[in-house]
């Protein structure tokens, strides 16, 4: 067991070796060189770093769960998420799913019974209806929301369960992935 006067200097050598570490760190930090002063010439130099922020970037996107107990109507689920990007950026979706065909995107179940969907996209809360997209194809133009507005709810997809699929598959659980890729143009 230490005694207290033991402890004190343990913490002092901490101290001391943080303030050692801290102030070689600080030093270290400088990368600038003075130049020499010479007859014929001088040499400076510096270090130059550089942050690129991305052109564009998706967040805020959320795994979906849902329980359809309406199979006689079209059942929708839309979820809005974020698109930020550098200020007047215009980007296109290209929307692919683990499983799709030409025109549908595809879910299972354990059987291999297969639930055909279709999503669809729009590009801002104000924006006037959804566009279908169509697997592995990109969509039309859209504005980015600049960074600096802050990540707001800036786009939304929906998917789509059509009745006349619904009715015609048996209960039970049904998945598949989508991805959803923005690109800048």
């Amino acid at each position: 067991m230490k005694t207290q006067s033991q402890k004190q200097l343990q913490t002092t050598v901490r101290k001391a070796t943080l303030l050692a570490l801290v102030a070689i760190l600080a030093c270290s930090s400088q990368a600038a060189i003075e130049g020499e002063p010479d007859t014929i010439s001088s040499t400076g130099a510096v270090q130059v770093s550089l942050s690129i922020t991305p052109s564009i970037q998706l967040q805020t996107v959320e795994d979906i769960r849902l329980n359809i107990t309406d199979r006689k109507s079209d059942n929708h689920f839309q979820q809005s998420f974020c698109v930020t990007g550098n200020r007047f950026g215009k980007y296109n979706v290209t929307a692919t799913g683990s499983f799709q065909t030409e025109e549908f995107f595809i879910l299972y179940n354990a059987q291999h019974d297969e639930l055909p969907y279709t999503v669809s996209y729009k590009g801002s809360y104000d924006a006037q209806g959804y566009d279908l997209l169509l697997p592995g194809r990109a969509s039309k133009t859209y504005d980015v929301t600049p960074y600096a507005s802050g990540c707001q709810k800036s786009a939304y997809f929906m998917i789509t369960f059509r009745s006349v699929d619904l009715t015609r598959v048996k209960s039970g659980l049904y998945t598949g992935d989508l991805t959803l890729t923005v690109s800048p143009i």
